[in-house]
């Protein structure tokens, strides 16, 4: 098409390759957060595994699930 900058088709089609960019960009986009909320969800399993492991050790007394409750509770508190 020849490019007209009068020609109200031209605009359309520069709206239109604009529209498909922004699909693109926003495809791309939510790939981007699906790995980083994994990447976020694999060192917050790291980190309990560390917290638990630590505390075990200091309170060899206490069962998993009560040391993974109180980690629970910790993260709550360190997010607010």
């Amino acid at each position: 098409m020849e490019e007209n900058k009068y020609d109200v088709r031209y605009y359309k089609q520069v709206v239109v390759e604009q529209k498909r960019e922004i699909a693109r960009l926003q495809k791309l986009l939510a790939k981007v957060e699906v790995k980083l909320q994994s990447e976020v969800a694999k060192v917050k399993a790291q980190a309990f595994e560390k917290y638990a492991k630590k505390f075990l050790q200091i309170t060899p007394d206490i069962s998993e699930e009560e040391a993974s409750r109180r980690y629970q509770e910790y993260m709550k508190g360190s997010e607010e």
